[in-house]
């Protein structure tokens, strides 16, 4: 780097293409984090007992499962900017 621009951050279109992937997903996950816990606090008024969150098997992953009086439900949380 020339000397006058010793200040100056340089980087390559890969590090920028890794930070704009980064912060999007980083942007999804808050979003999700955030449509999982309305859905949680939905159910918990609803009179369901949540018995895990982000649950991870050999199968895959579920987002909440919860109990009511007689069902057992397996939740799937999709959020959108738009719904919030």
């Amino acid at each position: 780097n020339p000397p006058h621009l010793k200040n100056l951050l340089f980087i390559d279109h890969y590090q920028v293409k890794f930070f704009l992937y980064f912060m999007k997903n980083s942007e999804n996950a808050h979003l999700g984090m955030v449509g999982e816990n309305i859905a949680v606090s939905f159910l918990k008024r609803n009179g369901y007992k949540i018995l895990a969150q982000n649950y991870h098997s050999a199968y895959g992953e579920i987002d909440i499962v919860a109990i009511g009086t007689d069902t057992l439900i397996f939740i799937e949380v999709k959020t959108r900017k738009s719904n919030l």
